[in-house]
Parts: C-alpha cells; sequence; structure tokens
C-alpha cells in the first residue's frame, strides 16, 4: 500500500517549499544585482538572464544529486511506495511538456518573450523534474535513505521521531539542518520495519 499524505508532511512540506523559496529569490536578486552592475543596465533587464543562470544551475545540480544517489544508494532493504502525489506530479509534467513544446513551435525567443522565464527550455526542464519527482519512491537503502529524488546517507541523520500520523520526522547534520527538517509519510505497514533500520543505523532516537 502507498502511502498516503499526512497533515504532518503537508505542513512541514510547506514551511519547508517557503524556506527554499526564499533562499531562491535571494540567490535570483543577488545574481541580477551582479549582472547589472557588470553590464551597467537597469536591475529589471537582468531579471531574465538571472533567472536563466539560476535555473541552469539548479537542474544541473538535481539531476546530478538524483544519478549520483541512484548510483551510491545500494541494495533497496525496503520499498514504501511511490510518493503520495505523484499523480500531481504527473499533471504538472504533462502541462509544462506541453508549454515548453508549444513555445517552442511557436517560435518562442528572446526577441519575443524573456528566454529565463517563458522559454520552452525552461517548460520541458521543469517537465523532466516533475516526471524524476513522480517517478520517485521511497526506500530504505544500504547506505541511507532514498527519499523520492534523493539519497539522504545514515551518516548524515542527526535526530530522528514520529508523529502521530505515522510521519517520520529527520533532522539531518550540518550548518543549514536548523532550517527545516525532512517529514516523510510512511505506510503504516511498513512502520516497524523502518524502525528497526533506523535502530541499526541511527541508534540514538531523540525528539525532532
Amino acid at each position: 500500500m502507498s502511502a498516503r499524505m499526512t497533515t504532518t508532511a503537508y505542513a512541514q512540506g510547506v514551511r519547508n517549499a517557503l524556506i527554499c523559496g526564499i533562499g531562491v529569490l535571494a540567490f535570483w536578486l543577488s545574481i541580477a544585482g551582479v549582472i547589472s552592475l557588470v553590464s551597467d543596465r537597469p536591475i529589471r533587464d537582468s531579471f531574465g538572464t538571472a533567472f536563466a543562470i539560476l535555473w541552469g544551475f539548479i537542474v544541473v545540480w538535481f539531476v546530478a544529486a538524483w544519478i549520483y544517489g541512484r548510483q551510491t544508494g545500494g541494495r533497496v532493504i525496503l520499498d514504501c511506495g511511490p510518493h503520495p502525489t505523484r499523480n500531481l506530479f504527473l499533471i504538472n509534467a504533462v502541462i509544462f511538456l506541453f508549454l515548453g513544446v508549444t513555445g517552442s513551435l511557436a517560435g518562442t525567443s528572446a526577441a519575443s518573450m524573456d528566454p529565463g522565464i517563458a522559454g520552452p527550455s525552461f517548460g520541458i526542464s521543469f517537465a523532466l523534474y516533475w516526471v524524476i519527482m513522480a517517478t520517485g519512491r521511497l526506500q530504505m537503502r544500504e547506505t541511507g535513505i532514498w527519499q523520492y529524488w534523493s539519497l539522504l546517507r545514515w551518516s548524515r541523520i542527526d535526530t530522528y521521531s514520529w508523529a502521530n500520523d505515522c510521519t517520520l520526522l529527520l533532522k539531518t547534520k550540518g550548518a543549514l539542518s536548523s532550517l527545516g527538517r525532512g517529514a516523510l509519510p510512511v505506510p503504516p505497514e511498513h512502520k516497524e520495519a523502518v524502525e528497526k533500520l533506523l535502530q541499526e543505523h541511527c541508534p540514538i532516537r531523540r525528539p525532532t
């Protein structure tokens, strides 16, 4: 049985998204500011180029992390199923693929629209992002937890706990760990097996 989206996971996901959104916005404005200073153009004219640079970096980092995690995760010990909102992810993939392709067919270019925000490359790459998200699965692997599209190594887990709705709450080690934490909805029938694996690899269990 697939995990259902829990209230705890949804609330934590919203908080994490807000934190990431603020961080991305700060980087976007910073890149635009640098471009504006170097090119001696108004900062508003640099937003599109800055977005294209930032988005390109995000896509390369995301795909590289996905490939690296897939290759180094090791054998699957326990498969807990797909993401609870995979159907929504698939719908997003179709929408952005359609927008990307039709934008390309319509001749969208730097001359007609901002290529950093509305170009076909953005739509197609964003569709790829949603496809990877939709096909991801929650898995306990030899070297860590495969969190649908990224690998969290056992050694990076600082503390963990369980919410009442069977959501696994994870706090990782590192300077940025205080900004957010993981919240993974686990199917109830797999909770005992997941807990056993956590005790083997993360023997200290404290509230996160």
